[in-house]
């Protein structure tokens, strides 16, 4: 709950095209195989700033964006789903 991502970590990636930037965010207990489903501010979710997806890795989520944020973001809940890697 109300995860707090720095503008710092939001860095050049090419995974999307339409989103090159891409943030890492540390959760404990995540692994790569897990379904994340990152709920957003309203605000955050309909700016058009970030990606409709999001990955999980061995240890967190990461979070994508069409360009680096202006100030920090606070993620409301992520959940991440036990996926069948």
């Amino acid at each position: 709950n109300n995860a707090s991502v720095p503008v710092s970590n939001f860095v050049a990636d090419t995974t999307y095209e339409d989103y090159p930037f891409r943030a890492t965010v540390p959760l404990v207990g995540v692994i790569y195989s897990m379904i994340p489903e990152v709920i957003l501010s309203l605000a955050d979710a309909t700016s058009g700033l970030f990606a409709p997806i999001a990955e999980s890795y061995n240890g967190g989520v990461y979070l994508y964006a069409s360009d680096v944020p202006e100030a920090n973001v606070t993620v409301p809940v992520i959940i991440c789903w036990k996926g069948n890697a």
